[in-house]
């Protein structure tokens, strides 16, 4: 199935913040041959979302999201998790986790369709 597991997960997670760290917004308002492909990889990207959510309700799923963090973002090496994933409240594609590194706490932030990854708010150098 598809985005079935952590490893899906992860890989998604993984894609999506590439995708999102190499995108240049100015390359939608210009006529090339990437816009179309573009657009195409934000409508899968909507598309699949609602069965990311119902994988990410499981403990597995969500352990994909911190195999992510640990690929993605290599400053969390040697850091620890102080709680579980959580959806936010106000939005179906955000997820956060507290998370401590070096003695300090760390909010991490996830945008599952878009690919946005926010460390206390930020964008962070990886």
């Amino acid at each position: 199935d598809l985005l079935s597991d952590a490893d899906d997960v992860h890989h998604w997670g993984f894609l999506r913040a590439v995708f999102h760290d190499n995108y240049v917004p100015n390359e939608m308002l210009e006529p090339s041959w990437r816009r179309p492909h573009l657009l195409h990889c934000m409508q899968v990207a909507e598309n699949v979302a609602p069965r990311l959510r119902a994988t990410l309700e499981s403990e597995e799923g969500r352990a994909g999201l911190s195999r992510f963090l640990c690929i993605y973002w290599t400053a969390s090496q040697g850091g620890k998790f102080l709680s579980p994933w959580t959806r936010h409240i106000d939005s179906s594609h955000w997820y956060f986790v507290q998370f401590e590194l070096n003695g300090v706490r760390k909010l991490i932030q996830f945008d599952i369709v878009g690919g946005s990854f926010l460390v206390d708010g930020s964008p962070c150098a990886r």
